[in-house]
């Protein structure tokens, strides 16, 4: 298996991009990446958030180039592993996400990660659940910054792509010019404080190529569900999109009229918020495959 390290970081998707290396669709790989404040939060801190400078923010590795990949196709991302280092960072601080404004200063700690639980400040424990923030595919036209996201994925920071996952992302420049990063030990739906357990660290993984075909949205599929994820200038928008990307993936795949999607998404159908600290807030929706009854492919 071979190891690409975080050595060759870039901080937008753009197809001006140098490519880090070649892939082969069916291959294994391992890519380490740096957390997303690039390693440079070593020391705890209380106060100023202006005698923290970091230079870049949210860099991943890459890019990739996908042997085969082509624009109107599918890269299918099967999650292998992730595997993150013992100590990560939580860095809080005024103005951002939800409680941004009831924050009087800026905090930084460094949090122990064991081998199933998180230790929090304040002697919270929570389960150790590896994630990747940062994830996708190169767009056509003009760079997308890593700190948002989009079409292409980016900075979904989606707690279900994790070990165990597929994810489908569109290709819409030949290559994919795939990259990732910003590894979380654990991290709450919507963020909410700004950001999670930010880490470097592994991730194992594996490409394939579905040719001619591509849903307008990332979509993710588990051992038990389907979802679609999708971005907005809103929650309500990008869970619009995400409800409307759920339901064109099953018309296109079932023989259900409108009426019984309607039926299925809106008993069966489970909205939820991804991340409202970006640019665009992201929201997903998830369908078990048993709601389905019949087996549903790509």
């Amino acid at each position: 298996m071979q190891t690409f390290k975080a050595t060759h970081l870039v901080y937008s998707f753009s197809k001006d991009n140098p490519v880090y290396d070649r892939l082969i669709p069916g291959e294994v790989y391992a890519i380490e990446t740096v957390d997303c404040y690039r390693n440079q939060l070593v020391e705890e801190h209380t106060g100023d958030p202006a005698v923290m400078p970091i230079k870049g923010i949210n860099p991943v590795t890459g890019p990739f180039y996908i042997e085969g990949a082509e624009s109107g196709d599918t890269l299918a991302v099967d999650i292998l592993d992730i595997h993150v280092e013992d100590v990560g960072t939580i860095y809080l601080r005024p103005g951002s996400a939800l409680y941004g404004k009831m924050l009087a200063h800026a905090e930084v700690r460094r949090i122990p990660i064991g081998e199933e639980e998180v230790l929090l400040p304040g002697g919270f424990r929570i389960p150790k659940e590896p994630m990747i923030g940062v994830i996708g595919t190169t767009p056509a036209e003009e760079a997308v910054s890593t700190i948002s996201p989009g079409r292409h994925g980016g900075n979904m920071d989606t707690r279900l792509i994790t070990a165990g996952s597929r994810l489908y992302l569109p290709v819409f420049v030949d290559g994919a010019l795939f990259a990732l990063g910003d590894l979380h030990a654990a991290m709450g739906d919507g963020e909410s404080g700004c950001c999670g357990v930010e880490v470097a660290g592994r991730v194992k993984l594996r490409f394939q190529v579905i040719k001619g075909r591509q849903e307008p949205w990332p979509f993710l599929e588990t051992r038990e569900r389907w979802v679609s994820i999708a971005s907005g200038l809103t929650l309500d928008e990008a869970a619009r999109e995400a409800g409307l990307a759920m339901l064109a993936f099953l018309k296109k795949r079932t023989k259900a009229s409108f009426h019984d999607l309607a039926r299925l998404l809106s008993v069966g159908g489970h909205l939820q918020i991804s991340q409202i600290v970006n640019d665009l807030r992201t929201a997903r929706m998830a369908v078990a495959k048993m709601s389905i009854g019949t087996p549903v492919d790509f």
